[in-house]
Parts: C-alpha cells; sequence; structure tokens
C-alpha cells in the first residue's frame, strides 16, 4: 500500500509498480526514484541533480512534483543542482558552493538577481533564461 500511495504523491498511476526501468521515461523514472524515497516517510529529500539529462517537458514533470510536495506536503528538499532556472523553480533559499566551501547564501530570488561572488555570477550568466525568475 505504501508504495502505491508514493506512486500517487508523485503523480504516477500504481501500474508503474510493475514496470521495468526501460519501460518508462526519463521522467518517469526520476518520479519513481523520488517516490522510492518517500516510502520511508523522510522529513527532508536530498535531491541531487534531479532533472539532468531530461528533456524540457520531463524535466518540467519532475520540478511540477517536487515544488507540489514542498507546497502541498510540507517535504524539506535540499535540491543539489548546477541549473540555476530549475534551483529557481523550487528554492526558496540558496547556498553557492565553490571548492566545498559555501561562497554566496540566502533567498534566491536576491543571490539570483544581485550575485555577489564570481561563482553566482559565472553560473548565473549560464542560466537558460538569465534574469528571470520562476515564480
Amino acid at each position: 500500500m505504501r508504495v502505491r500511495e508514493a506512486l500517487a504523491r508523485v503523480e504516477l498511476p500504481s501500474s508503474a509498480a510493475d514496470k521495468r526501468p526501460f519501460q518508462l521515461s526519463g521522467g518517469q523514472n526520476q518520479r519513481v526514484a523520488i517516490a522510492r524515497a518517500l516510502v520511508v516517510s523522510p522529513a527532508i529529500l536530498l535531491a541531487d541533480e534531479p532533472v539532468s539529462g531530461l528533456d524540457l517537458p520531463l524535466r518540467n514533470q519532475v520540478l511540477g512534483v517536487l515544488q507540489m510536495l514542498i507546497s502541498d506536503q510540507g517535504l524539506g528538499v535540499l535540491f543539489v543542482s548546477h541549473d540555476l532556472d530549475a534551483v529557481a523553480t523550487v528554492c526558496t533559499r540558496t547556498a553557492v558552493l565553490s571548492d566545498g566551501r559555501i561562497v554566496e547564501e540566502g533567498p534566491t530570488q536576491q543571490i539570483l538577481e544581485s550575485p555577489q561572488h564570481e561563482v553566482t555570477r559565472a553560473l548565473n550568466a549560464a542560466r537558460l533564461t538569465p534574469g528571470v525568475i520562476a515564480q
């Protein structure tokens, strides 16, 4: 029962439990991975590059699921990514790391609109939609 509930939380049908990874899309596989983590009812989910390698529609599906888990279900998410557009979509606070140290930290919107550190400025310059803050 917990598996089916976890699949429903990530917007997958219960039949996904009977599928092999090669029978699912990349986005479905990512959502199955999230559902697997949810089965143990964590307070915080570590999402390490959860949308890398996904095409835009699948990326948006996975980000939408994470947003829903955060806003509707109160799940804490530690979102690790080089993709600041994805960060802007999901995160309210951001820490930028360089050589294993935090070089800048604060509200995501502030970090993206007014980056102070050269590493943050370089990441911001590489964004797909520079200067646009996702809501």
